[in-house]
């Protein structure tokens, strides 16, 4: 019998050539870091354009440096701030804010959405309230908190605290709602409740979809 008459079924797999079709391809051992590289010159490619129409806007008397000062004058100033020492000053200010506002928020969305997913009459009583005030937005509590506290730490650090607590309340009171019935019988059985229950099964249980929700708030 001729080679050439030998059915293909008959011959070896190895003896074929070429890539067979679930054969992966390799990928060449630079490609990623150079794609990398690629994806990072190309992501400063609008910030660059960013800067440079600021550049223009600010040079040729569109506006006024009042109203945009030039991007060397920014960083002068930056600059003089690094060097005197002001800037770590305003820095640790404005960390000092965020943290006592996002303490304060977070507690209070915590208690009071763990009183409206625990309690079914707390949820009729508060639960449509603050799902209205939960619709304002964040910049909307600026006048009134400058005409009930003042200019001073107390109205910056409460516009944090809003914007801390609605996100915790709304994912703890949800969460609680869905917490698994069999966990919370067994601790009872125990003889754990009240308070001790929340601490311990009900609050541990919620923290998976809590926590990634007090990020962004931060």
């Amino acid at each position: 019998m001729d080679a050439s008459t030998v059915p293909a079924a008959a011959v070896p797999a190895a003896e074929h050539e070429g890539p067979g079709p679930l054969r992966p391809r390799r990928r060449r051992a630079g490609s990623a870091p150079r794609a990398r590289l690629t994806g990072a010159l190309l992501g400063l490619v609008l910030p660059v354009l960013l800067l440079l129409v600021w550049h223009l806007l600010s040079t040729n008397g569109v506006y006024s440096p009042v109203q945009l000062p030039r991007p060397s004058a920014v960083l002068s100033a930056g600059w003089e701030l690094l060097r005197s020492g002001d800037l770590w000053v305003h820095v640790g200010i404005s960390t000092q804010r965020v943290v006592v506002g996002f303490l304060l928020g977070s507690a209070l969305g915590l208690a009071l959405g763990a009183l409206v997913g625990l309690s079914p009459w707390a949820r009729i009583l508060a639960g449509p309230t603050v799902g209205a005030l939960r619709a304002v937005p964040s910049l909307a509590w600026v006048p009134l908190l400058l005409l009930w506290i003042g200019i001073g730490e107390n109205s910056k650090v409460t516009l944090v605290a809003i914007g801390a607590f609605f996100p915790v309340y709304t994912t703890v009171s949800a969460a609680l709602q869905h917490v698994d019935g069999q966990i919370v019988e067994a601790a009872r059985s125990f003889g754990i409740r009240g308070v001790r229950l929340f601490t311990t099964v009900q609050l541990p249980a919620v923290l998976p979809a809590v926590v990634p929700r007090l990020l962004p708030a931060l």
